[in-house]
């Protein structure tokens, strides 16, 4: 089972929305992809992981080190979490900012897909 914290469900909604805009998807097509994401959570193939208050305080440290990206709290939530569960693997869509970033606990993440 993957995992995934509600700042990310509705992060990924929002770019999902702009999938058609950005790839020459259909509106319908971002739609049904909305659906099978949300449905992955329903199933139980997605957990959603909550936060806690030391995932804060790291990503504050995350975007606070990284401010010249600038690292967002999303991004920052997705390293933190990954560095608690010790998490070597995130799927992301954005690579760019998860390739400079450095771990706590391992040389770099695996991204995903």
């Amino acid at each position: 089972m993957s995992r995934s914290s509600k700042h990310i469900v509705v992060h990924l909604s929002f770019l999902l929305l702009r999938l058609p805009r950005s790839a020459g998807s259909s509106s319908l097509e971002s739609v049904q992809t909305q659906v099978r994401f949300l449905s992955s959570i329903v199933d139980g193939e997605l957990a959603l992981e909550p936060l806690v208050l030391d995932d804060a305080a790291r990503m504050a440290e995350l975007v606070r080190t990284y401010s010249n990206f600038p690292l967002g709290a999303a991004d920052a939530s997705v390293i933190a979490v990954a560095e608690r569960l010790d998490a070597r693997e995130v799927a992301t869509l954005d690579h760019r900012h998860f390739h400079a970033i450095k771990p706590k606990h391992v040389t770099a993440l695996t991204l995903l897909p």
